[in-house]
């Protein structure tokens, strides 16, 4: 039905445009307005023929939702599940092996200089962070991402330590129409407590000031994180001790908690919880200390054989005014 109605549109146009183009004056004129007029006739035809294919289709729909005893919002979900699954498959495979890594670092050197009862009375260079790091996909919405740290958590005597390291599963209810709402990492990771972290590098802070607290560190664990409408979470537990590759010292784990979102495109805003969880020192292996450092410093025991456990909370606001 569409294809006759074009057809004869078009064979009308070409007949007016014609005519037009030996005509002038009043004529020419009047050509316009009939050409203005087939051309609304036409779209008309066109909408009016989009309106009865969707009926038909809902109409098909139908009838199959009755014989396999489905819904009609379902079948329509399921088909654009399988088209999203369809799409995404087809891009991790279309990339050629070296196109699956991303490669890149942050670096960053500054100069200190203050009066006589300053930290730097004498002034000095100081290589401030050095974080090379690679990234790979190792299938469809699953990453490998692994950072070393050169400066700040490197081993006395070496230039080696480690950054953030992880495995990254994205859009785990991506499938059944929750797209975002659910994202899981498991390994090394940024404590999620706080706002300061997310402008720890370079880049993103380039005169490198930060609050009082200060909280950030590392740790080992499992962290959800996702979108659900306008707001977004992350929720973390972790062993909450400075101890990497050791055991922990205790099996109270850290907990932390973090809901953020913007207000009116201007005004951003977040909420955090952690709790450390029990902290003990075993002798002179000084395990009890927290991973997270704040305030310059680990909330830890002061003697041994010393328990300890801090709740933290934190509200942060940031306005933006202006274009972005």
């Amino acid at each position: 039905m569409r294809t006759k109605s074009i057809f004869v549109t078009v064979s009308v146009l070409v007949a007016v445009f014609s005519s037009a183009f030996l005509a002038s004056g009043n004529e020419v004129l009047t050509l316009k307005n009939e050409l203005k007029k087939q051309r609304e006739l036409t779209e008309k035809l066109l909408k009016r023929i989009e309106e009865l294919e969707k009926k038909v289709e809902r109409k098909e729909a139908k009838e199959k939702e009755e014989t396999t005893g489905g819904s009609l919002v379902n079948l329509e979900e399921e088909e654009s599940v399988g088209l999203k699954e369809e799409t995404s498959t087809k891009i991790f495979f279309d990339k050629r092996w070296f196109e699956r890594f991303d490669i890149g670092g942050v670096a960053s050197a500054r100069y200190m200089d203050s009066e006589n009862k300053g930290t730097n009375p004498r002034g000095g260079f100081q290589l401030w962070e050095a974080r090379p790091f690679i990234e790979a996909e190792v299938w469809e919405n699953i990453s490998f991402f692994l950072e070393a740290d050169l400066v700040k958590y490197a081993k006395p005597g070496t230039w080696l330590g480690s950054g953030e390291v992880y495995f990254n599963f994205r859009n785990l209810l991506g499938r059944w129409g929750w797209e975002k709402a659910l994202n899981v990492k498991i390994g090394r990771m940024d404590i999620p407590f706080g706002e300061e972290y997310l402008w720890n590098d370079s880049f993103d802070n380039p005169l490198i000031s930060h609050s009082a607290n200060w909280p950030y560190g590392y740790d080992e664990g499992i962290l959800f994180y996702g979108i659900i409408g306008p707001m977004s979470y992350m929720a973390s537990v972790m062993d909450g001790n400075i101890s990497k590759e050791g055991p922990d010292d205790t099996s109270d784990k850290s907990f932390s908690i973090k809901f953020y979102g913007d207000l009116l495109n201007s005004l951003h805003l977040s909420a955090s919880f952690m709790r450390t969880g029990k902290l003990r020192n075993y002798g002179r292996e000084q395990r009890g200390m927290s991973a997270l450092i704040f305030a310059g410093s680990y909330i830890a025991p002061l003697e041994d054989d010393f328990e300890v456990r801090a709740n933290l909370y934190e509200l942060n606001a940031r306005y933006s005014h202006g274009p972005a």
